[in-house]
């Protein structure tokens, strides 16, 4: 029985290889299923790196679209089985990130919101054009509490917050166009610290490492010089900051392995070390066009977008360029993500690119109808689920891109008598179901040990299932015990692969024919056996198919012929 298993386990492992080699020549690319997982603020963390684990859409199919009133530069938050995000028509919106159905909304009066959320401790956080931050129940969408920032002289009492919060250890940290960054109790709303970033307006997001806030800015008047600063995140007091010629305008800050990454309005990217602030390396394209995209870091690689219409993948270390790719002439001030091994990025022509992280090559492109000027969310569904990407577009709508699921499985495999004499046939009965979306053709292979039983080509609807009858004649094959099992070759994209192959739950003896209480020799037993079941057929309460030894539904004369021919024959 061990070497039986053992020799399965190799051919199984021998024909998954051989699934991998045909899919990776077949160009189709497929992932590991993952659990479900949350992108819970702009840039999914505290870090903003734009970076998650999780194997994005590797096709871009409409799963749904949710219209709201007005344009959507806000970048969707996903926790709790919603997204959530803002939009200008002065709305905070939960969707049901399946199915794109309204949860709730929450109106903050006539004020747009540009700020993306972040969503903690059962609470979403945003800024809105009004002056305000506010906390939301998650669930229900009702106020927690609002605090007013400070305003500016430049911009009144109704200064905006364009910045996007980041909760970290119970307190929310967000900037404001009226130059402060302010430090929040994140259950209460009350003010811990407030610190100016030098009479720069702050339109980027905060990124909080090792008990230190960074935030970019830029000037209020020509030549509109900012900075990068650093700030103590318990106390808001000043460590550092670096001065970018034009400002920083957009992007916000990433920090990853020490380093600080942000691009300027000047159209330069900097690399700056996140304890010191000085400077470790550059990167311009010479056109001085802006790059007020935010950086993704990922694998030892920066990526960014430039008003110029490319994006660029630099090296961490040093900024050189690994590759870069023209995606459109409009431009692109959408903010790279990376999940898994592909970048995703929007256009000002309203293209969503989907490409190799590594190359540069594109995978897919998909259109919506306005520019993209926000940033996406990558989430994974529950095992054998597609991913989900979330975008935000001018046209006022949060698109939900996924990939469409392939995906069969063998549900069963059921012997139908449990002995067969050597030489004789039984059948097996095989269910596969086809747990996907498209429908399928598919072949099923039927196995006992490591020798092929049969082969069956499928095609199958989406959620159908149906059940192929295998005919076993054991000619050929020697007297002992068989493990029956079934494998589905995957279809192309197919994620779970898992459930392709199954074992009947108990194993098929094959022994002298007629020897039918299993001691290896033909007696008076045997004879008993078979004839106090004579005349039986399939269905009657006394009828045995392991004694139905010629298989054909019935016990009869021919089945007493089979064993009392062999009276006395014993297993060699």
């Amino acid at each position: 029985m061990e070497k039986v298993n053992r020799e399965i386990i190799g051919i199984v492992a021998a024909v998954l290889c051989l699934v991998a080699l045909l899919l990776s020549k077949s160009a189709i690319i497929t992932a590991g299923g993952e659990s479900s997982s949350d992108w819970p603020m702009y840039r999914h963390d505290a870090e903003r790196s734009g970076f998650t684990p999780v194997v994005g859409p590797k096709y871009n199919f409409t799963k749904w679209t949710f219209q709201t009133g007005d344009i959507v530069l806000s970048s969707p938050a996903v926790a709790n089985g919603m997204v959530y995000f803002g939009s200008n028509d002065s709305k905070v919106y939960a969707i049901n990130m399946w199915t794109g159905e309204l949860i709730w909304s929450f109106s903050t009066g006539s004020a747009g919101i540009y700020s993306s959320p972040a969503v903690a401790y059962g609470i979403v956080y945003i800024g809105a054009n009004d002056n305000k931050t506010y906390a939301l129940n998650a669930i229900t969408g009702e106020l927690i509490w609002s605090f007013t920032a400070f305003g500016s002289a430049y911009f009144g009492l109704r200064s905006p917050f364009w910045s996007s919060p980041v909760v970290v250890d119970g307190t929310v940290y967000i900037g404001n166009l009226d130059s402060f960054v302010y430090a929040l109790d994140a259950a209460t709303g009350s003010l811990k610290w407030a610190q100016t970033v030098y009479g720069s307006c702050t339109g980027s997001s905060p990124a909080v490492v090792d008990g230190k806030v960074y935030i970019a800015s830029a000037g209020y008047t020509s030549p509109y010089n900012g900075n990068v600063t650093c700030l103590d995140a318990a106390t808001g007091q000043l460590i550092w900051y670096y001065t970018i010629p034009y400002g920083v305008w957009f992007s916000t800050p990433a920090v990853v392995n020490g380093i600080v990454y942000v691009g300027s309005f000047a159209g330069f990217v900097y690399a700056l070390n996140a304890t010191t602030g000085q400077l470790i390396a550059y990167f311009a394209p010479g056109d001085f066009q802006p790059i007020n995209t935010s950086p993704a870091v990922a694998n030892g690689i920066v990526y960014v977008g430039s008003g110029n219409g490319r994006i660029y993948a630099l090296n961490a270390s040093n900024l050189k360029v690994i590759w870069s790719k023209m995606l459109s002439s409009s431009g692109v001030y959408s903010s790279p993500v990376v999940a898994g091994d592909t970048v995703y990025i929007g256009t000002e022509d309203g293209r969503i690119f989907a490409l190799d992280a590594k190359t540069g090559q594109e995978i897919w492109v998909y259109t919506t109808g306005g520019r993209i000027r926000g940033s996406f969310a990558v989430v994974s569904g529950p095992p054998q689920c597609s991913s989900l990407l979330y975008a935000p577009s001018y046209d006022g709508k949060i698109y939900a891109i996924y990939d469409v699921i392939h995906d069969i499985a063998v549900t069963n495999v059921l012997p139908l008598k449990t002995i067969i004499g050597q030489g004789y046939s039984m059948n097996i009965n095989v269910t596969v179901e086809n747990q996907g979306d498209y429908t399928e053709t598919f072949t099923v292979v039927l196995y006992a040990n490591t020798s092929i039983i049969g082969t069956e080509t499928v095609t199958l609807q989406n959620d159908k299932s149906i059940t192929i009858t295998f005919t076993w004649n054991t000619t050929g094959f020697v007297k002992g015990n068989y493990t029956i099992w079934a494998y589905a070759w995957p279809v192309q994209g197919e994620i779970d692969v898992e459930d392709n192959i199954l074992a009947a739950s108990f194993m098929v003896i094959v022994v002298i024919p007629g020897d039918g209480n299993l001691n290896g020799r033909i007696e008076i037993l045997d004879v008993v056996l078979v004839t106090s079941r004579y005349g039986a057929k399939k269905g009657d309460p006394n009828y045995d198919p392991n004694f139905d030894w010629n298989n054909d539904e019935k016990i009869d004369i021919l089945d007493v012929v089979i064993v009392t021919s062999r009276y006395g024959h014993t297993d060699p």
